[in-house]
């Protein structure tokens, strides 16, 4: 069997070659029109205006080709496909690192920023804090209204923690009726750093309480935050997350 291998490895990359070029046809088949369809017209007014020899058709064919051409493939064709590969490249990357229903964060970015955000801690010496947030009975409203509704109370969350976190700040949801805000410069006074977390989570509940009109419909829900002040003796991102959510847990009980 290991005479096979040269010959599988052949196709492989003969395989490989040819999905890289189906993948360009739609550029390389206008590019070839264009081009096509500019030396007809060139041709045309050679044949009826024969004024030029041979090799002056000649060189005025390429300069006109080239010429004309050229601004048009940039044009019409060149620009758009770069602009539309990056638009693309730019969704994938926006939805690799942010939840589908509601656009917020997902739980991959809210690791990568936290480690981020703890580094740079440790680097100033600054305060920073996590919100672990869970909606209090949002279980029987979504497995008795259905999950139509469910959806739409989560998207309506996700807008409210939007409007009340500052540009600065992160909010993300990590699954299911779960989400954690990122508060990310509230200074080097710690006291201080606290109370302004206390007045946003203060805010957050106030927010959430508001009714939301589905269908005719108002439902009210509440939520269960977990406090976590951020030092710049943390390091462990799972630890942090972890100890938010314990005390979101604890904070039910009361």
């Amino acid at each position: 069997m290991h005479f096979l291998r040269p010959l599988i490895g052949f196709f492989g990359a003969f395989s490989t070659k040819i999905r890289n070029m189906l993948s360009i046809r739609p550029i390389i088949i206008p590019i070839v029109i264009t081009i096509a369809l500019v030396e007809f017209l060139i041709m045309t007014i050679f044949y009826l205006f024969p004024f030029f020899s041979p090799a002056a058709e000649v060189f005025i064919d390429v300069l006109l080709l080239s010429s004309l051409s050229a601004p048009i493939i940039y044009a019409w064709i060149i620009k758009p496909y770069v602009v539309a590969q990056q638009e693309a490249t730019e969704t994938i990357s926006h939805l690799a690192a942010h939840d589908p229903l509601t656009d917020l964060a997902n739980r991959r970015l809210l690791y990568e920023s936290l480690e981020k955000l703890l580094s740079s801690l440790a680097r100033h010496k600054m305060y920073a804090a996590i919100l672990y947030i869970d909606l209090n009975k949002f279980k029987i409203i979504n497995d008795q209204d259905g999950h139509d509704v469910g959806d739409v109370i989560l998207q309506q969350t996700a807008e409210r923690l939007s409007h009340v976190v500052r540009q600065e700040d992160l909010a993300s949801r990590i699954g299911g009726d779960e989400f954690v805000l990122l508060l990310t410069q509230l200074g080097k006074n710690k006291n201080k750093a606290i109370s302004d977390t206390v007045a946003i989570a203060d805010k957050v509940k106030s927010s959430i309480k508001q009714p939301i009109e589905i269908n005719n419909k108002s439902y009210s829900i509440s939520a269960s935050i977990g406090v976590r002040i951020l030092t710049p003796e943390d390091k462990e991102v799972d630890q942090v997350l972890k100890e938010a959510d314990e005390a979101m847990y604890s904070s039910k009980k009361v």
